[in-house]
């Protein structure tokens, strides 16, 4: 007699340890699922990341190509100089035959000096 209440112990002892393992056994199901889930999300942020990072990269390369560099600002420097030069000296050569001019008879109007050229 004293069996039969062992042998339910024991009964009733596993049918909770299998209750304790189905638990365990869900817990950790719905712990790989959401692991998946999350590195499928995980995925997909990382390859939009990438598509926005190309799409800068390439949008660098593109103002890279038409920004205004030093050395550009150097050759509009050395343009701009000449024009101003030559406007200076042209300016200078007409006041010279402004001045002769009255001291003379009267202005002419004799043209540019030799190699002086119209600004464009």
């Amino acid at each position: 007699m004293s069996d039969e209440p062992e042998h339910s112990q024991q009964k009733q002892g596993s049918i909770i340890e299998r209750h304790v393992q189905t638990i365990i056994a869900a817990i950790l199901l719905a712990l790989v699922l959401w692991t998946g889930n999350t590195l499928i999300d995980i995925k997909t942020d990382v390859t939009t990341l990438k598509v926005t990072v190309s799409q800068l990269k390439d949008d660098i390369r593109d103002s890279a190509e038409s920004r205004f560099t030093i050395s550009d600002w150097r050759r509009e420097r050395e343009v701009i100089e000449q024009r101003f030069n030559r406007v200076e000296a042209e300016l200078d050569w007409n006041r010279g035959k402004h001045d002769s001019d009255l001291r003379s008879d009267g202005p002419t109007f004799s043209g540019r000096p030799n190699g002086a050229r119209r600004i464009p």
